[in-house]
């Protein structure tokens, strides 16, 4: 009889960016339900994911009175099903999932680690946070860590113990798909017309969720004071606007005309990439950094911010840059130096080489299927 397992997220980006290819791979051994909130049907459906799906209402934000009817809603579903493991995948989801999972008793309770939302805080709304990560870890039988250093960063702040805690492989969620995230030349020649982009411009990329957060204020500041003295520095910001972003780029948008290009939530980042001589990713937090991976599949060079989880995607000074987080002086000063094109090959020929030895999409998932087979044939 196939085990069962639950898997647990609150949000359909998050299961098309990073959870497709473990969805996939789980099915085959295993009888897998997707529990999320449908915050995009149209996506959801298009993803044709071939497990079942539970949709319930799982705020990523915080909602005292939706999460506790979430809270309700999963114990009576793990109740009902009985599942031999449940899987969570972000904050919300592991708070309410781990939990929910604990009272009824699931055997195997894993809550993947992947960013915290205490670590840009403070004071008392820092120490609720992290209280409810301790929670988690707390009600789990077993936890990742997508990157080392938030491993470390993690254990240190007495949040996990090491012993209930790894890391897969080298880090990240599922790596990157090598098959569709590679040069293409002339998608990038087309790409790049399309935005009026010619051969001299620099592009800088931002790829993810416009928020505040993500330093996208910062970015704004830094790249006013580049383009303010080199014509050839574009900006191509590219995803879902959750923080009225765009509002805010006005002001900088009128100040350099033709120069910006902010594009919605996009399918094919393995496309969007394309248009990019340098990714930028100045977050406040990050559990790993995916897109920078991504990037260097295509041998671009990134930027990013000095923290923990982008340090375990960038080896700053041979695959990418890094600079001090919310600096957007030190974003500047960094940003111009990637305007050599010497130095955006060299770092882009070996970001591509490390992600290829270290972050093939077969291999990561290899690591998470034995993980798991691992954790479910101790409860046989």
């Amino acid at each position: 009889m196939r085990r069962k397992i639950a898997v647990v997220t609150t949000s359909v980006l998050q299961v098309k960016f990073f959870l497709v290819p473990h969805l996939t791979e789980l099915q085959k051994e295993f009888d897998v339900t997707l529990v999320l909130n449908n915050d995009y049907p149209e996506l959801l459906a298009s993803l044709g994911l071939p497990v079942r799906i539970k949709l319930m209402d799982i705020q990523r934000k915080v909602s005292p009175v939706k999460d506790l009817a979430a809270l309700t809603k999963l114990v009576l579903f793990f109740r009902k099903e009985k599942f031999d493991m449940v899987h969570s995948v972000n904050p919300k989801a592991g708070l309410l999932a781990i939990v929910a999972s604990w009272l009824v008793r699931v055997p195997v309770r894993a809550h993947i680690f992947q960013g915290e939302v205490w670590a840009n805080k403070q004071g008392l709304w820092r120490f609720i946070l992290k209280n409810l990560d301790r929670l988690v870890s707390f009600c789990a039988t077993n936890l990742t860590v997508v990157s080392q250093s938030e491993r470390r960063i993690l254990i240190a702040e007495k949040v996990i113990g090491a012993s209930k805690s790894r890391v897969l492989g080298n880090g990240s969620i599922g790596g990157v798909d090598l098959a569709r995230f590679k040069p293409e030349p002339k998608t990038r020649s087309e790409l790049r017309s399309r935005f009026g982009y010619e051969d001299q411009h620099v592009v800088y990329m931002y790829l993810g969720r416009l928020t505040g957060e993500k330093g996208l204020h910062e970015l704004a500041q830094a790249f006013d004071r580049v383009a303010s003295l080199h014509p050839e520095a574009r900006l191509h910001l590219v995803g879902p606007d959750e923080d009225n972003i765009q509002q805010s780029y006005v002001g900088l948008i009128d100040r350099h005309p033709g120069r910006i290009q902010i594009e919605p939530f996009s399918k094919t980042p393995h496309h969007d990439l394309q248009v990019a001589d340098v990714l930028v990713l100045p977050s406040h937090r990050e559990g790993f950094g995916v897109v920078i991976i991504e990037a260097a599949a295509l041998g671009v060079p990134a930027i990013g911010s000095r923290i923990y989880g982008i340090s375990d995607a960038l080896v700053e000074g041979q695959t990418g840059l890094m600079f001090q987080p919310k600096d957007h002086n030190d974003l500047a000063k960094v940003m111009v130096e990637m305007l050599d094109p010497q130095l955006r090959n060299a770092l882009g020929e070996a970001a591509r080489r490390r992600v290829q030895e270290q972050f093939d999409q077969h291999m990561v998932i290899a690591a998470f299927m034995e993980y798991h087979r691992t954790l479910l044939k101790a409860t046989a």
